[in-house]
């Protein structure tokens, strides 16, 4: 037992998908934020906004009928890189679009890779862990992914500030050109070609059901702040908004490795019902925000809540999921999550143009509220999965 505990979990191909996907997550996950300033610069209304954004995460769940059978099947380490460079492409394209229909273009292209991305990123991380290290492994690739989702926006929105929107998408996508060019050091065997059989089992895990549903919920919410953080904070004059993300990122830092290490001891469940919490009161306080002061609290509540509950789920995910069906595992808990990414910013948008923003945020809190009940009735019916 001892011996398990020190196995580390600092693999080659784990430290080069770690290194790959920060960087890459620079850009990728900047691209929302600077969505808001180019919709808003054509004109866009925020129900427009919402499904513009909201559009890649549409665009990936048409493909996820086929990308757990995909994913088990093809070589991955192809895979990924291919869907590096259909982001790549696809921000690169940002910059040069001059109306909303070729924007919708390069989103559908985003999101084609976005379908394949996210469950195969996470699958090739948890197959590079010792088994008895993947909670803590999953918090740490989370932790690189949310603190790339952090200081990307915030690079690139103090970018868009200075030079302009089509400057800050063309660093963007230069993070990006950086990820996949770092991605090709990955020492994945190489694996004969495998027949793909496209099939409802191949493409879905019954186990991954319930962490899928509180993930589409959880997006669902989290989303109304990564669409409209931007827009929000002019609307209330307060500066900084970039700052939001350098404060969500330090949280990150000092919180996240902990919370793997406390999720290994006592159980993935025990830590999502506070960190709901934490979301839940985050989004009350939302309409209260006039300051940039204020502005840093919510980042840090954000932070402390959103940014927890995620890698939370996604290792309750990795745990209720035998190692066979990781695959179909983790494109359920993606199908989930592309599901909330593509309805949130269209119900956020929806109910900002109809209520306003205050509104809006306050009405996010049933999404939390929702789950939280999900995973009460769950744990009733299951209670052997409280310790998982």
């Amino acid at each position: 037992m001892a011996s398990e505990k020190r196995e580390s979990i600092w693999t080659w191909n784990f430290t080069v998908l770690c290194i790959m996907n920060f960087v890459a997550y620079l850009g990728q996950t900047a691209i929302n934020s600077l969505m808001q300033i180019h919709m808003d610069n054509m004109n866009a209304t925020a129900t427009v906004t919402g499904i513009v954004i909201g559009l890649a995460s549409g665009s990936a769940l048409l493909m996820r009928p086929i990308a757990g059978s995909v994913i088990d099947g093809a070589r991955k380490k192809r895979l990924l890189l291919i869907c590096e460079l259909l982001f790549t492409i696809a921000v690169f394209g940002y910059a040069v679009s001059t109306t909303v229909w070729l924007t919708v273009v390069f989103r559908v292209v985003y999101g084609i890779g976005m379908g394949f991305f996210g469950a195969l990123d996470l699958t090739m991380a948890t197959d590079a862990l010792p088994k008895s290290r993947i909670a803590s492994g999953i918090g740490f690739f989370s932790l690189v992914a949310v603190a790339g989702q952090a200081l990307g926006p915030m690079i690139c929105i103090s970018a868009a500030e200075k030079h302009g929107v089509k400057f800050a998408f063309i660093l963007a996508g230069i993070f990006l050109t950086a990820g996949l060019v770092i991605g090709l050091l990955l020492k994945y065997p190489r694996e004969k070609d495998r027949r793909i059989e496209i099939s409802v089992k191949g493409a879905f895990a019954k186990e991954a059901l319930i962490p899928g549903v509180l993930m589409f919920l959880l997006i669902s919410a989290g989303s109304s702040i990564t669409s409209f953080i931007v827009l929000f904070a002019g609307e209330k004059g307060v500066p900084g908004v970039s700052g939001f993300f350098g404060v969500n990122a330090v949280v990150l830092l000092l919180i996240r490795p902990f919370i793997g290490r406390i999720s290994d001891k006592y159980g993935v469940v025990k830590i999502i019902y506070p960190t709901l919490a934490i979301f839940a009161v985050m989004l009350l306080l939302m309409p209260q925000m006039r300051s940039r002061a204020m502005l840093y609290v919510m980042a840090a509540l954000y932070s402390l809540g959103y940014g927890t509950t995620y890698p939370s789920l996604q290792a309750l995910c990795m745990k209720l999921t035998p190692e066979d069906k990781r695959g179909a595992g983790t494109n359920t808990f993606y199908l989930f999550f592309d599901l909330g990414l593509f309805v949130g910013p269209i119900v956020a948008g929806g109910l900002k143009d109809i209520a306003g923003f205050d509104v809006m945020y306050v009405c996010m809190i049933a999404y939390l509220a929702v789950s939280a009940v999900i995973l009460l009735i769950w744990l009733k019916k299951h209670p052997e999965n409280r310790s998982v």
